[in-house]
């Protein structure tokens, strides 16, 4: 099932579960699942990365959270008449 973005509630859903979003600096943010610390979504030269910190979560979800994350980030600002991420 492809992952579901919420950029009013900073989460995303992926196969059930809750990716909660927090932002940090720029285009860094860290992600939560039920409250626990799972690893950072990075945007840097045009491309969403998952950084897993421990074992909870894989490299490969958290890239589709990361991908998912910040595409809706970009419609979010191109609907506010914003730049878009990059």
């Amino acid at each position: 099932m492809a992952p579901v973005a919420d950029i009013a509630t900073f989460t995303v859903v992926l196969d059930g579960t809750i990716y909660s979003i927090e932002p940090l600096d720029g285009d860094v943010f860290a992600v939560f699942v039920q409250g626990a610390p799972v690893g950072r979504l990075v945007y840097s030269s045009g491309a969403a990365r998952g950084v897993p910190e421990g074992t909870m979560v894989d490299e490969n979800t958290l890239n589709a959270v990361g991908h998912a994350w910040f595409a809706a980030v970009d419609v979010g600002l191109a609907a506010a008449g914003d730049l878009p991420l990059g």
